[in-house]
């Protein structure tokens, strides 16, 4: 059975060799390889879609599409809608911090127990705090995200 599901494409950049010109034309792609209800927010990488698929083979499909047809080689994260909310749902951060200083990141893969360790250990002084799951990092940053040493690479 069909099911709606959020693909994430990571690393799309304005120009260069991982850019996406038109979301449009990444959405007629995606159409013409047999994907239904397709739709993409703005080029953020964002694509909703039908599929029947298995995630992990969803995910290589596509990446395979955008390397073969537009030449960007981006992974793409897939998620169903009600994980995703189960993501926003469970923010481990008090009530009274300011949401909008408040983010997450998926991983494409759980990190080993070793690397999972190594963050949660690493302290960020008022800088932010860090909360670790499985597939997820939840980050409260008082100053904004582009002011912290995390990153999707720490």
């Amino acid at each position: 059975m069909k099911q709606e599901q959020i693909i994430l494409l990571r690393g799309v950049m304005p120009s260069g060799k991982n850019s996406i010109p038109k979301m449009a034309v990444l959405r007629q792609h995606l159409e013409e390889a047999g994907f239904e209800r397709v739709r993409t927010y703005i080029q953020s990488g964002n694509i909703l879609l039908l599929s029947d698929l298995p995630k992990e083979l969803l995910s290589q499909r596509i990446h395979d599409l955008i390397k073969e047809r537009i030449g960007a080689d981006l992974a793409a994260l897939v998620f169903l809608p009600e994980e995703l909310q189960a993501w926003v749902d469970s923010v481990p951060f008090a009530d009274d911090l300011d949401p909008s200083r408040i983010f997450f990141t998926m991983t494409m893969e759980c990190p080993t127990a070793d690397r999972l360790q190594a963050l949660a250990e690493k302290t960020w002084g008022e800088e932010a705090a860090l909360h670790l799951t499985e597939r997820c990092a939840y980050i409260y940053s008082p100053k904004g995200y582009k002011n912290t040493r995390l990153t999707n690479n720490a």
